[in-house]
Protein backbone atom coordinates (compact mmCIF):
# COMPACT_ATOMS: atom_id res chain seq x y z
CA UNK A 1 0.00 0.00 0.00
CA UNK A 2 0.89 3.28 -1.04
CA UNK A 3 0.00 5.90 1.75
CA UNK A 4 -3.82 4.58 1.29
CA UNK A 5 -6.40 7.44 1.24
CA UNK A 6 -8.56 5.97 3.92
CA UNK A 7 -9.33 9.11 5.62
CA UNK A 8 -12.94 7.30 6.98
CA UNK A 9 -10.55 5.38 9.79
CA UNK A 10 -9.93 8.86 11.29
CA UNK A 11 -13.36 9.65 11.13
CA UNK A 12 -14.19 8.08 14.46
CA UNK A 13 -11.98 9.35 16.52
CA UNK A 14 -12.52 10.99 19.28
CA UNK A 15 -12.44 14.93 19.54
CA UNK A 16 -9.73 16.83 20.56
CA UNK A 17 -7.29 13.60 19.53
CA UNK A 18 -4.81 14.34 17.01
CA UNK A 19 -6.66 11.92 14.54
CA UNK A 20 -9.86 13.76 14.83
CA UNK A 21 -7.53 16.66 13.99
CA UNK A 22 -6.37 15.23 10.91
CA UNK A 23 -9.49 13.94 9.66
CA UNK A 24 -10.84 18.10 9.72
CA UNK A 25 -8.00 18.68 7.77
CA UNK A 26 -9.06 16.58 5.10
CA UNK A 27 -12.74 17.47 5.38
CA UNK A 28 -11.91 20.97 4.99
CA UNK A 29 -9.91 20.07 1.81
CA UNK A 30 -12.53 18.04 0.47
CA UNK A 31 -15.39 21.06 1.27
CA UNK A 32 -13.12 23.25 -0.50
CA UNK A 33 -13.49 20.69 -3.37
CA UNK A 34 -16.43 19.83 -3.53
CA UNK A 35 -17.72 23.86 -3.10
CA UNK A 36 -15.55 24.46 -5.77
CA UNK A 37 -17.56 21.38 -8.20
CA UNK A 38 -20.74 22.65 -7.15
CA UNK A 39 -19.94 26.27 -8.50
CA UNK A 40 -18.41 25.08 -11.38
CA UNK A 41 -14.70 26.42 -9.98
CA UNK A 42 -12.71 23.57 -11.12
CA UNK A 43 -9.57 26.02 -11.17
CA UNK A 44 -10.17 26.70 -7.51
CA UNK A 45 -10.85 23.54 -6.12
CA UNK A 46 -7.73 21.61 -7.66
CA UNK A 47 -5.13 24.76 -7.31
CA UNK A 48 -6.32 23.87 -3.14
CA UNK A 49 -6.10 19.97 -4.47
CA UNK A 50 -2.84 20.07 -6.10
CA UNK A 51 -0.99 22.66 -3.53
CA UNK A 52 -2.63 20.49 -0.53
CA UNK A 53 -1.14 16.92 -1.94
CA UNK A 54 2.00 18.56 -3.87
CA UNK A 55 3.29 21.75 -1.26
CA UNK A 56 2.17 25.42 -1.45
CA UNK A 57 2.66 26.60 -4.83
CA UNK A 58 2.79 23.44 -6.65
CA UNK A 59 -0.48 24.32 -8.47
CA UNK A 60 1.42 27.70 -9.71
CA UNK A 61 3.92 25.92 -11.45
CA UNK A 62 1.73 23.30 -13.21
CA UNK A 63 1.60 24.02 -16.95
CA UNK A 64 -1.99 26.35 -17.76
CA UNK A 65 -3.29 22.77 -20.24
CA UNK A 66 -2.67 21.00 -17.51
CA UNK A 67 -3.97 23.01 -15.44
CA UNK A 68 -7.55 22.93 -17.53
CA UNK A 69 -7.03 19.29 -17.62
CA UNK A 70 -6.85 19.28 -14.00
CA UNK A 71 -10.34 21.54 -13.30
CA UNK A 72 -12.20 19.33 -15.34
CA UNK A 73 -11.79 16.72 -12.93
CA UNK A 74 -12.77 18.34 -10.02
CA UNK A 75 -16.50 16.67 -9.45
CA UNK A 76 -14.72 13.80 -10.16
CA UNK A 77 -12.44 14.32 -7.51
CA UNK A 78 -15.38 15.72 -5.20
CA UNK A 79 -17.08 12.21 -5.27
CA UNK A 80 -14.20 10.60 -4.82
CA UNK A 81 -13.80 12.49 -1.53
CA UNK A 82 -17.47 11.60 -0.70
CA UNK A 83 -16.76 7.90 -1.19
CA UNK A 84 -12.84 7.49 0.81
CA UNK A 85 -14.87 9.92 3.30
CA UNK A 86 -17.92 7.93 4.28
CA UNK A 87 -16.78 4.34 3.97
CA UNK A 88 -18.18 2.32 6.34
CA UNK A 89 -15.38 0.24 6.73
CA UNK A 90 -13.15 -0.03 9.78
CA UNK A 91 -10.02 -0.66 11.74
CA UNK A 92 -11.41 -4.41 12.74
CA UNK A 93 -11.74 -5.52 8.99
CA UNK A 94 -8.28 -5.38 8.94
CA UNK A 95 -6.91 -7.72 11.25
CA UNK A 96 -8.30 -10.37 8.78
CA UNK A 97 -5.72 -9.48 5.89
CA UNK A 98 -2.80 -11.80 7.11
CA UNK A 99 -1.33 -11.93 3.96
CA UNK A 100 2.80 -9.89 4.29
CA UNK A 101 2.03 -5.89 3.38
CA UNK A 102 4.15 -3.07 3.03
CA UNK A 103 3.03 0.31 3.54
CA UNK A 104 4.90 2.83 2.14
CA UNK A 105 4.46 6.78 2.86
CA UNK A 106 7.00 9.90 2.11
CA UNK A 107 8.34 11.48 5.11
CA UNK A 108 6.88 15.08 3.60
CA UNK A 109 3.54 13.76 2.80
CA UNK A 110 0.39 15.30 4.36
CA UNK A 111 0.35 14.00 8.05
CA UNK A 112 -3.35 12.34 7.55
CA UNK A 113 -1.78 9.99 5.07
CA UNK A 114 1.19 9.72 6.96
CA UNK A 115 -0.87 8.84 10.12
CA UNK A 116 -3.15 6.38 8.26
CA UNK A 117 -0.13 4.47 7.05
CA UNK A 118 0.93 3.98 10.59
CA UNK A 119 -2.13 2.96 12.10
CA UNK A 120 -2.99 0.40 8.90
CA UNK A 121 0.46 -1.52 9.91
CA UNK A 122 0.16 -1.37 13.34
CA UNK A 123 -3.56 -3.24 12.59
CA UNK A 124 -2.70 -5.50 9.88
CA UNK A 125 -0.57 -8.52 11.57
CA UNK A 126 1.85 -8.95 9.06
CA UNK A 127 2.84 -5.73 7.86
CA UNK A 128 5.70 -3.26 7.45
CA UNK A 129 5.99 0.15 7.29
CA UNK A 130 8.71 1.78 5.37
CA UNK A 131 9.19 5.55 4.73
CA UNK A 132 10.82 7.25 1.93
CA UNK A 133 12.92 10.11 3.17
CA UNK A 134 11.91 13.84 1.79
CA UNK A 135 9.20 12.09 -0.37
CA UNK A 136 5.72 13.62 -0.34
CA UNK A 137 2.34 12.00 -1.70
CA UNK A 138 3.63 11.47 -5.52
CA UNK A 139 6.42 8.82 -4.25
CA UNK A 140 5.56 6.63 -6.92
CA UNK A 141 6.96 9.45 -9.26
CA UNK A 142 8.84 11.58 -7.66
CA UNK A 143 10.98 8.66 -5.81
CA UNK A 144 10.26 5.79 -8.40
CA UNK A 145 14.12 4.34 -7.64
CA UNK A 146 13.31 3.59 -3.74
CA UNK A 147 9.37 3.13 -4.12
CA UNK A 148 10.76 0.61 -6.67
CA UNK A 149 13.77 -0.76 -4.74
CA UNK A 150 11.36 -1.21 -1.21
CA UNK A 151 8.69 -3.17 -3.67
CA UNK A 152 11.19 -5.03 -5.00
CA UNK A 153 12.68 -6.01 -1.54
CA UNK A 154 9.47 -6.56 0.07
CA UNK A 155 8.43 -9.37 -3.08
CA UNK A 156 11.92 -10.97 -2.66
CA UNK A 157 11.60 -11.18 1.00
CA UNK A 158 8.37 -13.13 1.12
CA UNK A 159 8.94 -15.19 -1.89
CA UNK A 160 11.86 -16.57 0.03
CA UNK A 161 9.84 -17.00 3.18
CA UNK A 162 7.21 -19.09 1.12
CA UNK A 163 10.06 -21.16 -0.21
CA UNK A 164 11.23 -22.11 2.69
CA UNK A 165 10.85 -25.82 3.77
CA UNK A 166 8.50 -26.70 6.36
CA UNK A 167 10.54 -27.84 9.78
CA UNK A 168 9.71 -31.29 9.91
Amino acid sequence: LIEPVSFHLLCGAPEGTSEHGLFREVAALAADVTQSATESDGRRGMARFIDYWNGEGAWMQTRPDVQSAFALQTTRVALDFGAVMTDPMRFEALWEIAVPTLILHGTASPRPTRRIAALVAQVLPNARLRSIEGAGHMLPLTHRGAVNAAIAEHLSRNTAARQRPAAA
